[in-house]
Protein backbone atom coordinates (compact mmCIF):
# COMPACT_ATOMS: atom_id res chain seq x y z
CA UNK A 1 0.00 0.00 0.00
CA UNK A 2 2.63 2.11 0.34
CA UNK A 3 3.72 3.37 -2.95
CA UNK A 4 -0.05 3.26 -3.97
CA UNK A 5 -0.90 6.64 -3.15
CA UNK A 6 1.02 10.05 -3.60
CA UNK A 7 0.71 12.90 -1.02
CA UNK A 8 0.65 16.79 -2.46
CA UNK A 9 -1.27 19.82 -1.64
CA UNK A 10 -4.46 20.45 -1.67
CA UNK A 11 -5.80 21.55 -5.39
CA UNK A 12 -9.12 22.99 -6.97
CA UNK A 13 -9.78 20.35 -8.77
CA UNK A 14 -9.93 18.25 -5.59
CA UNK A 15 -12.38 20.11 -3.85
CA UNK A 16 -15.32 17.92 -4.42
CA UNK A 17 -13.81 15.01 -2.76
CA UNK A 18 -12.12 16.99 -0.42
CA UNK A 19 -15.57 18.53 0.37
CA UNK A 20 -17.03 14.70 0.76
CA UNK A 21 -14.17 13.85 3.17
CA UNK A 22 -14.10 17.02 5.31
CA UNK A 23 -17.91 16.63 5.95
CA UNK A 24 -17.71 12.58 6.41
CA UNK A 25 -15.58 14.14 9.37
CA UNK A 26 -17.57 16.88 10.22
CA UNK A 27 -20.66 14.01 10.85
CA UNK A 28 -18.10 11.87 12.63
CA UNK A 29 -18.05 14.63 15.18
CA UNK A 30 -21.55 14.89 15.55
CA UNK A 31 -21.47 11.11 17.13
CA UNK A 32 -19.30 12.00 19.50
CA UNK A 33 -20.73 14.58 20.93
CA UNK A 34 -24.05 17.01 20.25
CA UNK A 35 -22.17 19.87 20.22
CA UNK A 36 -20.85 19.14 17.06
CA UNK A 37 -23.80 18.26 15.15
CA UNK A 38 -23.27 19.78 11.37
CA UNK A 39 -25.29 22.69 9.93
CA UNK A 40 -28.00 23.00 6.90
CA UNK A 41 -25.03 25.22 5.42
CA UNK A 42 -21.95 22.90 6.48
CA UNK A 43 -20.87 22.51 2.52
CA UNK A 44 -21.14 25.98 1.86
CA UNK A 45 -18.70 26.58 4.86
CA UNK A 46 -15.96 23.88 3.92
CA UNK A 47 -15.58 25.24 0.65
CA UNK A 48 -14.75 28.42 1.92
CA UNK A 49 -12.60 27.04 4.55
CA UNK A 50 -10.67 24.90 1.31
CA UNK A 51 -10.55 28.39 -0.54
CA UNK A 52 -8.93 29.92 2.39
CA UNK A 53 -6.11 26.74 2.41
CA UNK A 54 -5.12 26.98 -1.02
CA UNK A 55 -5.29 31.04 -1.51
CA UNK A 56 -2.85 31.48 2.00
CA UNK A 57 -0.07 28.88 1.59
CA UNK A 58 2.14 30.95 4.86
CA UNK A 59 -0.94 30.77 6.82
CA UNK A 60 -2.45 27.05 5.90
CA UNK A 61 -0.98 23.42 5.05
CA UNK A 62 -3.41 21.14 2.61
CA UNK A 63 -2.73 17.93 2.21
CA UNK A 64 -4.27 15.03 0.18
CA UNK A 65 -3.55 11.59 -0.32
CA UNK A 66 -4.49 10.49 -3.98
CA UNK A 67 -4.49 6.98 -5.52
CA UNK A 68 -5.73 6.31 -8.75
CA UNK A 69 -6.80 10.04 -9.25
CA UNK A 70 -9.31 9.54 -5.63
CA UNK A 71 -8.98 11.39 -2.77
CA UNK A 72 -8.63 9.00 -0.16
CA UNK A 73 -7.27 11.42 2.69
CA UNK A 74 -7.20 14.79 3.68
CA UNK A 75 -5.25 17.13 6.39
CA UNK A 76 -5.46 20.61 7.02
CA UNK A 77 -3.50 22.75 9.33
CA UNK A 78 -3.48 26.75 10.52
CA UNK A 79 -0.10 28.27 11.01
CA UNK A 80 -0.43 30.35 13.87
CA UNK A 81 1.84 32.61 15.62
CA UNK A 82 1.99 32.32 19.66
CA UNK A 83 2.29 35.04 22.08
CA UNK A 84 4.12 35.16 24.88
CA UNK A 85 5.74 31.69 23.83
CA UNK A 86 8.90 29.66 22.53
CA UNK A 87 8.19 28.23 20.17
CA UNK A 88 7.04 31.25 18.41
CA UNK A 89 4.74 29.24 15.93
CA UNK A 90 2.37 26.51 16.06
CA UNK A 91 0.52 24.43 13.24
CA UNK A 92 -3.08 23.10 14.57
CA UNK A 93 -4.39 20.57 12.66
CA UNK A 94 -8.22 21.35 12.41
CA UNK A 95 -8.56 18.54 9.66
CA UNK A 96 -7.86 15.16 9.06
CA UNK A 97 -9.93 12.28 7.54
CA UNK A 98 -8.56 8.90 5.55
CA UNK A 99 -11.33 7.00 3.95
CA UNK A 100 -12.11 4.14 6.04
CA UNK A 101 -11.05 1.01 3.31
CA UNK A 102 -7.66 2.90 3.83
CA UNK A 103 -6.91 3.17 7.53
CA UNK A 104 -4.26 0.92 8.98
CA UNK A 105 -2.39 1.29 5.61
CA UNK A 106 0.09 3.83 6.96
CA UNK A 107 -1.85 6.37 4.75
CA UNK A 108 -2.46 8.60 7.86
CA UNK A 109 1.11 8.23 8.85
CA UNK A 110 2.49 9.19 5.97
CA UNK A 111 0.07 12.17 5.56
CA UNK A 112 1.58 13.25 9.09
CA UNK A 113 5.13 12.79 7.80
CA UNK A 114 4.87 14.88 5.09
CA UNK A 115 3.49 17.73 6.83
CA UNK A 116 6.20 17.07 9.19
CA UNK A 117 8.91 17.72 6.66
CA UNK A 118 6.76 21.25 5.39
CA UNK A 119 6.70 22.63 9.05
CA UNK A 120 10.35 22.22 9.36
CA UNK A 121 10.95 24.56 5.95
CA UNK A 122 8.37 26.44 7.53
CA UNK A 123 10.48 27.12 10.53
CA UNK A 124 7.73 25.69 12.74
CA UNK A 125 8.29 23.58 15.97
CA UNK A 126 5.06 22.63 17.51
CA UNK A 127 2.33 20.86 16.19
CA UNK A 128 -1.00 20.83 17.86
CA UNK A 129 -4.19 18.68 16.84
CA UNK A 130 -7.77 19.86 17.54
CA UNK A 131 -10.65 17.32 17.49
CA UNK A 132 -13.53 16.21 19.81
CA UNK A 133 -12.17 15.16 22.88
CA UNK A 134 -14.79 11.82 23.44
CA UNK A 135 -13.23 10.58 19.73
CA UNK A 136 -11.41 7.47 21.06
CA UNK A 137 -10.52 7.07 17.40
CA UNK A 138 -7.89 10.36 17.29
CA UNK A 139 -7.31 10.56 21.18
CA UNK A 140 -5.23 6.94 20.33
CA UNK A 141 -3.83 7.95 16.72
CA UNK A 142 -2.55 11.33 17.95
CA UNK A 143 -0.98 9.94 21.37
CA UNK A 144 0.78 7.10 19.06
CA UNK A 145 2.27 9.65 17.52
CA UNK A 146 3.66 10.68 20.67
CA UNK A 147 1.55 14.45 21.01
CA UNK A 148 -0.56 14.77 24.80
CA UNK A 149 -2.20 16.73 26.38
CA UNK A 150 -1.37 20.41 26.35
CA UNK A 151 -5.24 22.64 27.07
CA UNK A 152 -8.00 21.47 27.49
CA UNK A 153 -11.72 23.72 26.17
CA UNK A 154 -15.02 23.04 27.91
CA UNK A 155 -17.90 23.98 26.71
CA UNK A 156 -21.77 23.78 27.03
CA UNK A 157 -24.43 24.33 24.83
CA UNK A 158 -27.41 26.76 26.36
CA UNK A 159 -30.54 25.72 25.76
CA UNK A 160 -34.06 27.76 26.21
CA UNK A 161 -36.32 26.92 28.80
Amino acid sequence: MKNSFEIRRLERNDFEQAIDLLLRQKRINGEFDSAFLTSDKAKEDVIKHLETKVEKYDEHIALVAVSSKKVIGIICVDIMKRMYYTPDKEARITDFYVMPEFRRKDVARTIYNKLIQMLKEYHVNLVSAEFPSRNPMALAFYESLGFREMISTYGKLITEN
